[in-house]
């Protein structure tokens, strides 16, 4: 060892001395064995001779420290570390011991080396998102070549507790094991929905507010965890817009569909859950509506008639208006003409002879002069 004086200053030529170590035993690095020795630092490879005389029966504790702690997806904390020299000499490990969790099937799918914090005393920091569940141990292996004991591998007993949650997975520690679980967050909601705020015409959208509620088993009433889906359907039973709704007071959400490109017909509002968690078979509800006249969209005549929401170009109703009217008229010539036929069939019946087309055209008038 050296130590040299670095001042620019300084136009001494005694700026470096060279400093005597105390004699010591000082570890090991792989097979290097380093020690001090007459002052100086001294590093030696050891031969296999050497290696079995240094080696030495190390039986190995641990226990936890410091509990286990959930950081995302990593789980740390830490244990004590000890090494027994010939099962009676307390002694820290002279190197890192090796954290390794085991399945339980005793395979291996996490190790991590584990960090010197102080005396016996080591911590560590594992991601466990991509473990399953399942049971797991920890088990903590020494790591230093020259330690000859059977017993350099043990199982830490961890204190039971709830640690935390990894997305749809609950950690815990249970029976000294660490337990990861997937959460069972099914439930039965029944939905219902009203309007709360009639519907509204805005340009060529419609808008307002429905509430929403959830009575978990059928009796407590809850609000949707998340936000619900609203539907129109036309009178075909098929989806021809959805929204997912916004959420403005508990149990209430407003919509906004723009509905101008919808045809001529009646169109139902369908309310439907969203929460995959939601295990109820009455998910999807019709919200009937309050009745009233809306507006126009170009052609289009906007109402509330019996709940539904109904659209009527005025084109279309007024071809309709005359469609009926010629229709109407169709009818009421076949009526005249079976009028005459059956009077005709009576006279031939009284006087069992053929009508003549003079007979024939007085009836005619007849039927005239009675409308």
């Amino acid at each position: 060892y050296e130590v040299q004086g670095t001042n620019p200053n300084n136009i001494s030529t005694h700026q470096k001395v060279e400093v005597q170590l105390n004699s010591q035993e000082v570890g090991q690095i792989g097979n290097k064995k380093i020690k001090v020795q007459s002052g100086k630092l001294v590093i030696e490879t050891m031969n296999n001779s050497d290696s079995s005389e240094s080696g030495y029966d190390g039986y190995m504790t641990s226990s936890e420290y410091k509990n286990v702690r959930l950081d995302g997806s990593k789980i740390s904390g830490q244990l004590v570390v000890q090494e027994w020299l010939n099962g009676t000499e307390q002694i820290r490990p002279e190197t890192l011991p090796r954290l390794v969790i085991k399945n339980s099937e005793g395979i291996e799918v996490k190790e991590v080396i584990m960090t010197y914090v102080e005396p016996y005393v080591y911590s560590y920091s594992i991601d466990i998102s991509n473990l399953s569940d399942g049971e797991y141990l920890y088990e903590v292996q020494g790591t230093n070549p020259n330690n000859i004991s059977n017993h350099q591998k043990v199982e830490v007993q961890l204190n039971s507790q709830e640690v935390g949650q990894i997305g749809n997975k609950e950690i815990k520690v249970q029976s000294g094991k660490l337990i990861i679980e997937e959460i069972d967050n099914s439930y039965d909601g029944y939905m219902t929905s009203s309007e709360y705020k009639n519907v509204r015409l805005d340009g060529s959208k419609i808008s307002g507010q429905l509430v929403v509620q959830e009575w978990l088993n059928g009796t407590e009433q809850i609000r949707p965890e998340t936000l619900p889906r609203l539907v129109i359907k036309n009178s075909e039973g098929i989806e021809v817009k959805e929204v997912i709704m916004t959420y403005v007071e508990p149990y209430v959400y407003s919509y906004s569909i723009d509905i101008s490109n919808l045809s001529d017909g009646e169109y139902l509002y369908e309310v439907q859950g969203t929460n995959p968690n939601n295990i109820s078979n009455h998910q999807n509800v019709i919200v009937e509506l309050k009745d009233q006249t809306l507006g126009n969209i170009g052609n289009y005549e906007v109402k509330i008639i019996d709940g539904k929401l109904v659209l009527k170009n005025e084109n279309t109703r007024m071809l309709m208006i005359k469609k009926d009217v010629e229709e109407n008229e169709i009818i009421n010539e076949e009526d005249k003409e079976q009028q005459v036929n059956d009077k005709i069939n009576i006279e031939n019946i009284k006087t069992k002879t053929n009508i003549t087309d003079d007979l024939k055209n007085n009836i005619v008038t007849d039927l005239e002069k009675e409308e």
